[in-house]
């Protein structure tokens, strides 16, 4: 077994191992085992998307903008959980935890995760690959395959 078939292996094991977390937790009606698991899942996801590019400088940039947008992830994660039981606080008229949950998450998720997707789909040659395969002929600008 190489080396990339093993790392989507171990990524697929932990996906799975999470996902029957997540589904424990919703068992046992517990959002919070449900969420916690969800920022995991994703940053799971978003390493998989790069599992099979071939080292260099391409993936090497691909992984380090994954890397920073899971730790802010993180960090707003953080922040809700630390917020959770603050109830005399509000932000912008919610909870502390609701608010940052609607007025920083969603907003971030929604552009963050949409320009990561571009960045990291152009740095390892995806939209490339799908011009090819859309008219067989390689993409105008792309590296002819093995160079």
């Amino acid at each position: 077994m190489n080396d990339i078939q093993r790392r989507i292996e171990v990524l697929v094991a932990i996906l799975t191992v999470l996902v029957i977390i997540s589904l424990i937790g919703m068992f046992l009606d517990s959002s919070a085992i449900m969420f916690l698991a969800a920022p995991v899942i994703v940053a799971v996801l978003l390493y998989l998307s790069v599992a099979e590019v071939p080292a260099g400088p391409d993936r090497t940039a691909a992984a380090a903008a994954i890397h920073v947008f899971n730790l802010a992830h993180a960090a707003v994660w953080i922040g809700i959980l630390v917020t959770l039981q603050v109830h005399e606080a509000t932000f912008w008229g919610l909870p502390p935890a609701s608010g940052l949950l609607v007025y920083v998450f969603w907003p971030f998720s929604a552009v963050a995760a949409s320009l990561l997707y571009a960045y990291v789909s152009k740095r390892t040659g995806l939209i490339d690959r799908l011009e090819q395969s859309e008219t067989g002929e390689p993409a105008a600008g792309a590296a002819p395959e093995g160079a």
